[in-house]
């Protein structure tokens, strides 16, 4: 009897030491599991900050290209306004020198409304430029949504593996008789 007791005891001793090993492992993989979960969220959101700063680039040369438009075709038309007076009061002067002036006025005037259409042809890109990269962020959001639901689901599975460990536990009890 005495060496089935000390059979059993060393059993029960080898058991607690495999249970202690289970539940130490059960913890590292927890631990390895949030340090994965943080890592990929730290990564998430420097993804989600290039390109936050992506759109932001965009958004800014769009408007500063949409300024230097303006400030050309301000500039246009103060010279178109000043060559229309130069015009008016040559015209006083000579009537053939006003023609030959406004036809070059014309041509002019075709050239600005021309860059002004590419301005805004240019301005219209850029927003969709910087809709799309909105989009890609809304995408990435999701993505960083996913992940996080996904992790939410390891946790999940890891409190129903130590659940599990911890009725295994009680099973494997010191009343179990070992088989000789």
């Amino acid at each position: 009897m005495r060496q089935r007791l000390s059979d059993t005891t060393t059993l029960l001793r080898a058991r607690d030491e495999q249970i202690g090993q289970m539940r130490e492992d059960g913890a590292r993989l927890a631990n390895t599991l949030e340090s994965e979960r943080r890592n990929h969220e730290v990564e998430l959101l420097a993804e989600r900050d290039r390109h936050e700063q992506a759109v932001n680039a965009e958004r800014q040369r769009a408007h500063e290209s949409v300024e230097r438009e303006r400030e050309i075709a301000a500039g246009e038309r103060q010279y178109l306004m000043r060559q229309t007076d130069e015009i008016r009061q040559a015209a006083k002067a000579n009537e053939a020198v006003l023609k030959e002036q406004l036809h070059e006025a014309k041509a002019f005037a075709e050239s600005f409304q021309a860059r002004a259409g590419r301005a805004e042809s240019e301005a219209a890109f850029w927003r969709g430029k910087a809709e799309a990269a909105a989009e890609e962020s809304n995408r990435w959001q999701r993505v960083s949504e996913e992940a996080a639901g996904k992790i939410d689901g390891l946790q999940g599975r890891i409190r129903i593996l130590e659940h599990e460990l911890a009725q295994r536990a009680p099973e494997e009890s010191p009343t179990e008789k070992p088989a000789n």
